[in-house]
Order: C-alpha cells, then sequence, then structure tokens
C-alpha cells in the first residue's frame, strides 16, 4: 500500500508508522556513535589495563572504517522518506557488517585471552628469578655482615662493592619488570615491585657506605616485596585463566545448542523416513537414499561432536561425555545407513539429544 508513495502521500497511520520506524531506526544509529564514543573514552582512561585498552581501540577503530553509525542513519532516512527497498538493502547490509564486527570480536577476544595468560606466565617466571636473586643476595650480604670485623678495610670496602654492584643489577632487573607490569592487570603486582626496587636502592647506598648490616635489612625488605609482587602476580593470572575458561564454557554452549538443533533435526528426520517406510513395505529407491543421506549427516554430527570434545580438553567432564557421545553418534549413523530404522536407532539418537541438553544448560 505504500510502495511508489511519498511519505506526505500516505494516509496519517500509516505516516506515523513510518515515522516509528525511522525513529527506532535512528536510536539504533545513536547507541553505535554512543558505544564509539565510550570506547574513545577508554582509550585514555589510566585504570584500563592495556590489553582491554588496545581492544576498545580496535573496536572503535572498526567501528568508524565500517562507517555503521553513518549507515544505521541513512536507514533511518530512507525509512521516513517510504524508500523501503532501499531501507531494506542498507539494514541488511547493516546487519552483515555487524555480525561481521561480532564474529571479529568474539575471535579477537579469545585470542586476547590467551595472550594475557602466556604473558602473565612469562612475567611470573622473571619476578620468581629475581626473587631467588635477591635471596642470594641477601644470604651473602649477611655472611659478610657476620665476618665484617675479621675483614681489613680494603677487603671489607671489595665485598661491599661488589655486593652493591650486583643490588644495583637487581635494582635495575626490578624496575624493567615495573615498567612491564605497567600495561598488565597486575597492577598490585607493579605496586610492590616498585617498593622492592626503592629498597633496593637504600640497600645499594648502605652497601656503598660499607653498612653491610643495614644493606641486609633493606634486602630483606626487598625481598618481602618481591614475594608479594610473585602472589599478587600469580592471583591476577589465576584470575585470567578463569577467564579464558569462561570463554570456552560460554563457546561449549554455544556449540551444543547448535549441535542439539542438528540433532533434533536428525532425529526427526529419522522418525519420518521409518514411517514412510513401514508405509512402503519396503525400501524403494528414493527412500534408500534418503537413508544414507540420513546417516552422512548422522556421520557429521558425529564428526562435529568429535572436534568439540577435542577443543574442551580443559573442561574433563564434558569432554568425555562428548566422547561417548560421538560413539554413540557414528553408531546410529551406521545403523540407518543399513536401514535399521529400528527403536534402537530411536533410542541412541534421543539419548544423544538429551546429553547435548544437559551440557547447554550446564
Amino acid at each position: 500500500q505504500t510502495l511508489g508513495k511519498s511519505a506526505s502521500q500516505l494516509p496519517s497511520q500509516q505516516q506515523a508508522d513510518l515515522a516509528k520506524l525511522a525513529d527506532r531506526q535512528s536510536r539504533q544509529a545513536e547507541r553505535i556513535e554512543q558505544l564509539r564514543q565510550r570506547l574513545n573514552q577508554s582509550t585514555g582512561d589510566e585504570a584500563t589495563p592495556q590489553d582491554r585498552e588496545g581492544d576498545a581501540r580496535d573496536v572503535a577503530k572498526e567501528l568508524d572504517q565500517r562507517a555503521l553509525a553513518a549507515k544505521a542513519r541513512e536507514a533511518a532516512r530512507e525509512v521516513a522518506e517510504n524508500n523501503l527497498g532501499q531501507a531494506g538493502r542498507t539494514q541488511q547490509q547493516l546487519a552483515d557488517e555487524l555480525k561481521a564486527l561480532a564474529d571479529q570480536l568474539s575471535q579477537s577476544a579469545t585470542a586476547n585471552s590467551e595472550g594475557t595468560v602466556r604473558e602473565l606466565q612469562e612475567l611470573e617466571g622473571h619476578v620468581d628469578a629475581l626473587t631467588q636473586q635477591q635471596q642470594r643476595l641477601l644470604e651473602e650480604t649477611r655472611e659478610a655482615a657476620s665476618k665484617a670485623k675479621s675483614l681489613t678495610p680494603e677487603q671489607l670496602a671489595e665485598q661491599s662493592n661488589a655486593l652493591r654492584d650486583r643490588q644495583a643489577e637487581a635494582k635495575k632487573s626490578a624496575e624493567e619488570l615495573a615498567a612491564k607490569l605497567k600495561g598488565t592487570r597486575a597492577t598490585e603486582s607493579r605496586e610492590a615491585m616498585r617498593r622492592a626496587g626503592r629498597h633496593m636502592q637504600q640497600a645499594e647506598s648502605q652497601l656503598g657506605d660499607k653498612q653491610l648490616e643495614r644493606g641486609a635489612e633493606e634486602e630483606q625488605t626487598a625481598l618481602d616485596d618481591l614475594e608479594q609482587s610473585g602472589r599478587e602476580l600469580a592471583a591476577a593470572r589465576r584470575a585470567a585463566q578463569q577467564e579464558q575458561l569462561a570463554e570456552k564454557a560460554n563457546a561449549l554452549a554455544e556449540s551444543v545448542r547448535e549441535l542439539i538443533a542438528r540433532q533434533k533435526t536428525v532425529v526427526e528426520e529419522t522418525q519420518k523416513l521409518s514411517a514412510e517406510q513401514e508405509k512402503a513395505g519396503k525400501w524403494t529407491r528414493p527412500l534408500a537414499k534418503a537413508a544414507l543421506n540420513l546417516g552422512e549427516a548422522e556421520q557429521e554430527l558425529a564428526d562435529s561432536t568429535s572436534e568439540l570434545s577435542k577443543a574442551m580438553t580443559d573442561i574433563e567432564a564434558v569432554r568425555l561425555t562428548l566422547d561417548r557421545a560421538t560413539t554413540d553418534l557414528s553408531a546410529a549413523a551406521s545403523r540407518i545407513r543399513d536401514k535399521q530404522l529400528d527403536e534402537e536407532t530411536s533410542r541412541r539418537n534421543s539419548e544423544n539429544s538429551a546429553k547435548r541438553r544437559r551440557h547447554a544448560a550446564t
């Protein structure tokens, strides 16, 4: 009723309907623009970890390059002008762009999560090595302090300077680690590392003045801070691993839901084919071909389940159940190809559907 007419030529009710549609599309454009603005603001926030800031910057860049807000405004204008054919095409293009962006972000989030865990694990190794280095230095400083009275001034100066130089090297390592920690979510670990560096500076000064006992006290405090830094870093790494596991679990749930839909289709087709075969009283050529195709579909489902199981090594209980489901699906596929559309085949299909529903709920 509205095709080929300008908006002003339409009845008042249809004009009102168009206005509502255009308003909804305009609000979509506003939401996209607000998202872009929030992302740009977060990139300058010091509290935002560097990995998250990079994500925000990438999303904002994608929104600009894809001109999603502009496309949404264009669709709103076309709706308002009753150019519904072009509006539909613009809206479909916008939907495709949003889906592509969502898929890209999903892949990026997983990659970033894995990268964050690897980065924190690597930093943990460096902190542990520095902690051990500081522990050895403290032990040697205490040993030298216990023998200080028996040393000549030259020997005392030589040992003090050697210990000072080693403390200076450790302090440099602490400063480098603090700089690397700045771009991570391990804020508390970084603060402890910075404190360790300050106490190392004090220890270096005391050792330079041949005050070995005072130097050892500062070294001990620095060691305590290093150990605290390591604990905080381990906590941040565990949190990142939990996020990574949650992402895998979400991906698993979505994959299982897809398998449920596919399995439901196979069950329905199996029942339909069984009824048609029973009605015909024999396996006609079309029915035999349908059974073969259905068996192949069931085997594809088994293969998909197997691939999903391999990807879920971090969730052992789910993986084991998926392995069992793979075996059952392969057996069901074989029975269907052999035209065994009996109660046993139906039971296997129904059990596999139930298993997937349980894991989707989990």
